[in-house]
Order: C-alpha cells, then structure tokens, then sequence
C-alpha cells in the first residue's frame, strides 16, 4: 500500500502465472497502482513459478509490454535477487540497469526501480550506498522525456535479526543510509519478519520507525561526498558500463532467447544458483572492505577478467 497525495494506492506483484489476466483482474478490482515484475525469476530457476525460465523470459517481456501499453507505471524485481545469491556488486548493479533498459525498449513511460539495501547482508555501509549510488546515476543517464524513472529504497530481509528489538534498529538504521539517495518511495519492510508474518500491529509500528527516521534525516549531512563511497562508486560504475555494453553488443536485450543465453552461458551468475540448471552456479565471489567482487580461486579480478574467461568457453565475442 501506498499513498499519492491524500489519496491510498495499492500495489500488487505480477504473479507467477496466467499474467496478462492477474494483471487485468488487479486493475480491475483495486486499481493497481503499478505492476512489479521480474525478468529472470519467479519460475523455476527459483523455485518460486511453475514456468521454465525461457517461457518466463518471453511471460515477463509481454507482461511488461502489455503495461506499457496501458500506460501503467512498471517496477521491475531483478538486481536484489541476483544479490541475496551473494552475485558480485557489478552484477547486482548491471542487472538493475538491465531491467530499466529493457522496459524503456518496450515503452514503459514511467519506471519504478526497487533499492533492496542491505544485501547481502554482510556488505559495508559504504560499499551500500556507493552501489545504490552507482545504480541511480546510471538509471538517471537513460532518463528522458519519455522514460521517467522513480527511486523506491527498502531494507533487505536477510539482514534482519530474529531478535525484534535488534530488527527495530536494523529497520531504523537501513532507512536513514536510505536517506542518503534522496528516493521518491519508501518501502517499509516489517521489522518483524525474520521472527513471524508481520500483523496490523508490526506494520503500523514498523512504519512509525521508518516514518520518524525520514524526519530525522531530512537535512541530514551527506555521506555521498565521502572519498572511499566515491571511489567504489566510479569503479563500480567502470565495471557495470563494460558488462552492460558487452550484453548490448552481443544480443537483443528483448529477445527471450538471447536473454535466457546470458543466464545459461554464466554472464549472470551467482554462487548460491550451484546445482541449478538454468545457470551454472560457478561465479566465484570475493567479500573484499565491504563489497562484492568477482573472484577466481580467492583471488579478486576485475569484471574484463571474468568474461574474458567465459568467453574462452562460449561464442560471445568480447570485441567491443
């Protein structure tokens, strides 16, 4: 739920089947007020769909379609999901990008980019908050006249204690790093969750915190301006350019198969995917000062590095 002036909205997930009609009926009955989709999940690649992952790629483009058409805002659940399958940060960051690239490409008029923080959960505040920088100044360079994006933050849910009194203060202490890119929507995550489903009493409390921090924080000094958020911010930026030009050049980023290929061959990866049959699971990742970085054999490489060796193995060409 949500509010636009005085007036409350409500916003549902696309579902996992029979899209195009859940999507009718939730406009139908309560007026959704945008639609979250993603592109590579929600099937069985995580065993949270009934659908293969090419016939999930090729559901979620005409989903994606269809609301475009319809002039329906479109939120799109990718680069978080690479992240709490501990992908590296270039990945998380790529894949956001991905997914706004792809929605412009379908007509989406008005963009919504979900910030999942806090994931993984053992990444710095510093290497957070240059992430989700990177992440927004890169979305604002494919921003135009017809391509409006807006920013919605919320904590991660592996970060939060079962201890509720902890989760109270990683609810409170997620939203003011929130705070610091300025987003349009706040995404209140139930402090509660890690211990039970949340009831009426933990999402009022829970948006009471949150509500108290956003006054809090608006004046508050900036982090954004801090050497080391500025340094991981361009490298990351550097690193996420070179695999987002590598995806465009070498495919249609509209194109299912195409997109089921990068997936296949390793270009999006993750170590917790291992044993899955959609990806190879065999990225290695490198906790390093609070980020993420790809690894081989513990030792840390750059993203160059980590293609060059898939491409050795496949028929992407790494001429660009």
């Amino acid at each position: 739920a949500s509010r636009c002036g005085n007036h409350p909205i409500l916003r549902c997930y696309a579902g996992t089947d029979n899209l195009e009609r859940f999507a009718k009926m939730l406009i139908k009955t309560i007026n959704n007020g945008w639609s979250a989709i993603p592109i590579f999940w929600f099937n069985k690649m995580d065993g949270r769909g009934p659908h293969d992952l090419i016939t999930s790629l090729n559901e979620h483009l005409n989903l994606i379609s269809y609301h475009a058409d319809v002039k329906l805002p479109v939120e799109i659940l990718e680069s978080h999901h690479w992240g709490m399958r501990w992908a590296h940060d270039t990945i998380v960051v790529t894949s956001a990008i991905l997914g706004a690239l792809i929605c412009k490409r379908l007509g989406v008029e008005n963009y919504i980019h979900q910030y999942m923080f806090n994931v993984p959960p053992q990444t710095s505040h510093k290497n957070d908050l240059a992430k989700m920088l990177c992440v927004k100044e890169l979305l604002e360079e494919i921003s135009d006249y017809n391509f409006n994006v807006f920013h919605q933050t919320r904590a991660g849910l592996p970060s939060f204690p079962n201890d509720l009194d902890l989760a109270k203060g990683q609810l409170a202490s997620s939203t003011a790093l929130q705070m610091q890119i300025n987003p349009d929507i706040i995404h209140v995550v139930s402090f509660s969750e890690p211990n039970h489903a949340a009831n009426y009493e933990d999402v009022i409390q829970s948006a009471k915190i949150v509500h108290q921090i956003i006054k809090n924080n608006l004046d508050a000094p900036k982090q954004t301006f801090d050497k080391d958020v500025i340094y991981r911010k361009e490298e990351l930026k550097a690193e996420s350019k070179f695999l987002i030009d590598f995806i465009n050049k070498n495919g249609d980023i509209i194109d299912p198969i195409y997109l089921h290929s990068l997936a296949k061959s390793g270009i999006l990866d993750a170590p917790m995917l291992k044993n899955n049959k959609y990806v190879p699971g065999k990225s290695e990742t490198l906790l390093f000062e609070g980020g993420f970085y790809p690894s081989l054999g513990g030792k840390k490489i750059s993203e160059f590095e980590r293609i060059a060796k898939i491409c050795d193995k496949s028929t992407f060409s790494l001429d660009i």
